[in-house]
């Protein structure tokens, strides 16, 4: 092989890597314009571009895809959009779960108790850490259940000699949880002493 055919080799791999990361780069910038402009028939127009499948990976733009019906508050196309995913695409472990975990959490906020169940036992086959989590946050908000209190009062009392940041962040996020509720406001004026340590803001 001569200098010239080592030379244009080295252009091709060159090449081989620099042009999929312009084309990712106008692509994103493309989709960015649209989502700025709020014009959401752009948006989707460039992710169902050749240009954009070739860039990115299916299951990269079907997921941003969600996002756009997430922003747009477009409950009916979340679902389908949800179901086309899980049933006709073929994805990993880790994708269905973030996929359930988005899921679970916007019909939360919708206040759509069945539908949040039913994700949440899709969760259950694909990661029970995540579940226990999800589980306790759908009880206190959608059952408005307070039976987890004490062990969370229990919890951050054994956090107090053992420092955890990721133990204490979970707790936070389950007191506000518990704070969004009028029945936990209404048990924090009753046992306050009982339970002092959850009804304060939050632990450090």
């Amino acid at each position: 092989m001569n200098v010239l055919s080592i030379s244009l080799l080295f252009i091709l791999v060159f090449l081989s890597f620099l042009i999929p990361v312009l084309l990712r780069r106008h692509v994103w910038k493309r989709l960015s314009l649209a989502i700025a402009q709020d014009d959401f028939d752009a948006y989707f127009k460039v992710l169902d571009s050749f240009i954009s499948k070739i860039s990115f990976p299916a299951f990269y733009r079907e997921n941003i895809r969600l996002s756009a019906y997430i922003t747009q508050n477009k409950e009916e196309l979340v679902k389908k959009q949800i179901n086309f995913m899980e049933t006709e695409m073929r994805l990993k472990r880790e994708e269905k779960q973030q996929i359930f975990e988005r899921a679970f959490y916007y019909f939360i906020d919708k206040r759509d108790k069945n539908v949040a169940y039913d994700i949440l036992q899709k969760m259950k086959a694909e990661d029970s850490k995540m579940y226990d989590f999800m589980e306790i946050e759908y009880e206190i908000l959608m059952e408005k259940k307070t039976s987890h209190i004490k062990d969370l009062e229990e919890r951050i009392e054994q956090l107090e000699t053992k420092k955890d940041p990721v133990k204490q962040e979970e707790i936070n996020i389950i007191i506000g949880y518990y704070k969004q509720t009028k029945r936990f406001s209404k048990m924090c004026k009753i046992k306050s002493k009982i339970y002092p340590k959850m009804c304060l803001t939050s632990i450090r």
